[in-house]
């Protein structure tokens, strides 16, 4: 229950605090925990909103997700790569006929909401053994995370399309989850990155999506 209205003598008492941490704790969990983080961030030491002012660069390639993590000097620092859709698979990380062909090339994935969470070297060992064949999702993160759940939304080059807009919610999304790149293909590669360079570096690399 929150204290009554003359109680709240501003954003940074005590008690304020106590009751937003309080309301936190009863949300379910999920990926709501991205959105309970957000009213954290917002509520801050004076009460002002994050610093959601750092541009997102967004695209539509003629590529596709393979070709993108093969050209490995291209892609950003990052040491976590979660799969939220394999091949046309969504949540893939619950399927063990998927996990079967991983480890068979070795890989062993980590798993967290249906998502495969994997190590640069794992990542790029599993383009090479021609996987990521088309309509795959891949979030890169600067941080391993254990408990890193992709946007909950779909991101894939034929369900939406970067050159227009992004999907609702994924710029802040991405700067809260220091995610510094998105990669969505099917009919062409959808792309979002924090990186100014590697937008640059991936709209000279490869043409523009035709459709």
């Amino acid at each position: 229950m929150l204290p009554g209205p003359g109680l709240i003598p501003d954003r940074d008492s005590l008690l304020y605090r106590a009751s937003v941490r309080k309301r936190v704790h009863k949300r379910r969990r999920g990926h709501g925990r991205v959105l309970l983080g957000a009213l954290l961030l917002r509520v801050g030491r004076a009460g002002t909103p994050p610093n959601v002012s750092e541009p997102i660069y967004h695209g539509r390639l003629h590529a596709t997700v393979s070709e993108v993590v093969d050209v490995g000097e291209f892609l950003p620092h990052y040491e976590l790569a979660a799969i939220a859709v394999f091949e046309g698979q969504e949540r893939p990380g619950e399927e063990p006929a998927v996990r079967r062909r991983l480890r068979a090339e070795g890989i062993r994935p980590r798993e967290n909401r249906g998502a495969l969470l994997v190590e640069p070297g794992e990542l790029e060992r599993l383009s090479t053994a021609g996987m990521l064949s088309g309509s795959d999702e891949v979030y890169f993160a600067v941080e391993w995370n254990d408990e890193f759940e992709p946007f909950p939304g779909r991101i894939s080059g034929d369900l939406a399309d970067f050159r227009e807009a992004l999907p609702l919610g994924l710029h802040d999304w991405m700067i809260e989850t220091q995610c510094v790149l998105v990669v969505g293909d099917g009919g062409g590669l959808n792309y979002a990155t924090t990186s100014a360079e590697l937008h640059e570096r991936l709209s000279k690399r490869f043409a523009p999506a035709r459709r």
